[in-house]
């Protein structure tokens, strides 16, 4: 499904983005005596620019079997998630079709979440708290987060976090027996030290319960405030979020909300109590620190494929300037933009567009760049 991601709590706009000069789409890669060639590689947003819906844009099938076959380096990087990196390779070349020597592997599926591997090891001892589907606690102990606990098991042990409706799988009658069991008191063992929302709340009113009371406490431990009236508050219990997008496109006419959406009530509401802004560690398209950690996966990739020089141009193609465009902005050198007209975006390129290049379709895009020698091969 496509997402539209916008940015709106920060004061970057479109507008203050000016290329100030065109790369030529011709540039050599010789080696000569005494010089390293150019080495270069590409980062494919999903929808919009590989798939339209569940279905193949034309064309696009074929780009990434080109790129296979001269061992370029390549991933695919999206602000979706919510499943393993296997799950969504699968997806993607199910819907491509593509032969068992062209298949995507979960090494080349970025996810918004996917990057929480590299800080997995600073919890590895220690709880952290899973918002989002079911499948997202899976997700992260395949990260390394060995003690994760996903909030529907949270509010199963402690129903009382949010009583106006039961846990998930309990009746009525169980219910009603659980709360002449309470004892309001949360086991200090239970304290969290992070709470990472890898995908959308499958429950809103009760998570934005549940994450607050550990952002507000007292070292993670719900029930435990630092100060009822906030004067000399400071949070403690670290906040993490794999993407910002506010609507996102679905079967339905009009955009859906998402996890963008969620931030701006967990802002809203903490800003309410504190009079102090919530601090977040933001992940996902268009931040520089997602596109880091693809520069270096597409490293890795490359000595995959047996190339020892550093990469020294990734070609980000997407169709959201907002997303895709602004984020390979953000991450300067060696990140290049390439804009598409296969999604959001049907423009033409002139010196207000903030893309190095606009194509028709990323299938152009590769050829024109493998026919005039400006990629390895």
């Amino acid at each position: 499904m496509k997402r539209f991601d916008f940015t709106f709590h920060s004061s970057v706009s479109l507008k203050s983005f000016r290329v100030p000069n065109r790369q030529l789409l011709r540039q050599s890669n010789q080696c000569y005596f005494g010089q390293q060639r150019n080495i270069s590689a590409f980062a494919f947003d999903i929808d919009g620019v590989l798939l339209r819906g569940h279905k193949p844009i034309p064309k696009s099938r074929e780009a990434l079997i080109e790129l296979k076959k001269n061992k370029i380096p390549f991933l695919c990087l999206t602000n979706g998630g919510g499943f393993m990196e296997s799950v969504k390779a699968d997806y993607v070349n199910n819907i491509l079709q593509l032969p068992d020597e062209f298949k995507l592997t979960p090494e080349q599926m970025i996810q918004s979440h996917t990057p929480f591997q590299e800080f997995a090891k600073d919890y590895e001892d220690k709880k952290v708290l899973i918002v989002g589907g079911y499948d997202c606690l899976n997700v992260a102990k395949s990260y390394g987060f060995k003690h994760a606990v996903h909030v529907d098991e949270y509010h199963r042990k402690y129903p009382f976090l949010y009583s106006i409706f039961p846990p998930r799988d309990l009746t009525k009658e169980e219910y009603k027996r659980m709360k002449q069991m309470y004892s309001f008191e949360i086991d200090p063992e239970d304290r969290m030290s992070a709470v990472l929302f890898m995908y959308e709340s499958d429950h809103l009113g009760r998570d934005l319960q549940i994450v607050l009371d550990f952002v507000l406490s007292n070292n993670g431990c719900p029930g435990h405030l630092q100060d009822y009236n906030f004067e000399n508050f400071e949070q403690t219990c670290k906040l993490v979020m794999s993407n910002q997008d506010f609507l996102y496109s679905s079967s339905f006419s009009w955009p859906r909300f998402g996890q963008g959406m969620i931030k701006l009530c967990l802002q809203s509401i903490f800003k309410e109590l504190t009079g102090k802004d919530l601090q977040i560690q933001q992940y996902g398209k268009p931040m520089k620190v997602t596109y880091d950690f693809c520069t270096k996966r597409l490293n890795e990739l490359a000595k995959n494929n047996n190339i020892a020089e550093p990469i020294d141009r990734i070609f980000m193609v997407g169709d959201n300037p907002l997303s895709d465009i602004l984020g390979a902005h953000n991450a300067g050198d060696p990140w290049q933009s390439v804009l598409v007209k296969t999604g959001l975006y049907t423009g033409d390129l002139d010196d207000k567009k903030p893309a190095h290049f606009v194509v028709a379709d990323a299938f152009t895009f590769v050829t024109q760049h493998l026919q005039d020698g400006s990629l390895d091969k």
